[in-house]
């Protein structure tokens, strides 16, 4: 079965020379708050159906020199259908970049690359990036870096860069505290003393997720005080790790200083479009603008696909929200329509 939009890439295919639907190249920009408006509400039904595709690398607007959605693809062919698909007043706003690997493949890369690069005594970090830059590994020696080098599945080595002398030797305790580390509220827990993560290292390879989520208590009080910190999460696949990401992220050496040596080989560094300030903002504006129409919905942010959510009660409310949203989050923000948390009554006295 064809991808919808790939039919429509057949249909193209077939018009006559100079017949195409692909706009001469133009630089529009973006004037008033209405023009923003339409085109971002345009740009995301058109995003929508491009996810899907095998071919979808991804997407982003410009504001200078021009007013433009970027729709990443891994095959050109395919831009007179998305063109085609586009309603005519997107068309001058939209831009084409050309990436090697799709979404889903570049998220399967990574997956394999994190799956082989860890062999034991050698302490590695993986960053996951700008889609459009190869995947970057630390480490501490060249002679590190040759065995990482060979043990990255062929087929994926063009598409990374192993650094020798990315990987951070450990710093005094006093430097990095001195300059990351926010003093404990009363009571507050603060993780494993410097002692226990000494006591615990040689055996890192076999502590649990139980025991290794205790040493990112201290590395998470610290990291987030690092300009363009976004946030922080742990994933479990291909084995246990901790993600940092950041808008503009600092050099890994700077990074994995700020964490116990205990899970220093388990830190990924990773590119993200807000700080967690930006996130706190746009999470207050959505909640402001919805809280307008007076409806039942819950909200919220995944770190991990870098999008909001919205969940409303039936299906007539989706365009509702949708009208309301504020431009600088619509194309980022999912609605769904499902049940809703229902609030217990106080029971009787």
């Amino acid at each position: 079965m064809l991808w919808p939009i790939l039919a429509a890439a057949a249909a193209a295919a077939s018009l006559s020379p100079g017949a195409s639907p692909e706009p001469a190249p133009t630089c529009p920009q973006a004037t008033d708050g209405n023009t923003i408006a339409r085109v971002q509400s345009a740009a995301e039904k058109l995003i929508e159906r491009l996810r899907p595709n095998p071919y979808y690398g991804g997407a982003w607007f410009e504001y200078r020199p021009c007013y433009r959605i970027v729709l990443a693809l891994t095959n050109d062919t395919l831009r007179p259908a998305v063109i085609a698909a586009a309603p005519e007043h997107l068309r001058p706003h939209i831009g084409f970049a050309r990436l090697n690997l799709s979404h889903a493949e570049r998220e399967a890369a990574g997956r394999a690359i994190r799956e082989t690069i860890f062999p034991p005594g050698i302490d590695a970090v993986f960053i996951d990036g700008d889609p459009r830059e190869p995947f970057r590994i630390g480490v501490r020696t060249e002679a590190d870096a040759a065995i990482v080098r060979s043990l990255i599945p062929e087929r994926y080595r063009a598409i990374t860069v192993v650094v020798p002398g990315g990987y951070a030797e450990p710093v005094p305790e006093s430097s990095s505290t001195e300059q990351s580390d926010p003093p404990p509220m009363p009571g507050e827990y603060v993780g494993p003393s410097d002692a226990e993560d000494q006591a615990m290292y040689p055996k890192r390879a076999t502590l649990g997720a139980a025991e290794l989520q205790l040493f990112v208590v201290p590395f998470g009080r610290k990291v987030r005080n690092l300009p363009g910190f976004s946030d922080l999460y742990i994933e479990h696949v291909p084995r246990w790790h901790v993600v940092v990401a950041f808008t503009e992220p600092p050099s890994p050496d700077k990074v994995i200083a700020l964490a116990p040596r205990t899970i220093r080989d388990r830190i990924f560094i990773r590119t993200a479009k807000r700080t967690q300030k930006q996130i706190g903002a746009d999470l207050e504006a959505i909640t402001v603008a919805v809280n307008r129409l007076g409806i039942d919905y819950t909200g919220g942010y995944d770190p991990k696909t870098q999008r909001f959510h919205v969940m409303v009660g039936a299906p007539a409310m989706v365009q509702r929200v949708r009208a309301v949203l504020p431009n600088s989050v619509r194309t980022d923000t999912d609605i769904k329509v499902g049940a809703l948390p229902v609030l217990e009554r106080a029971l009787p006295r």
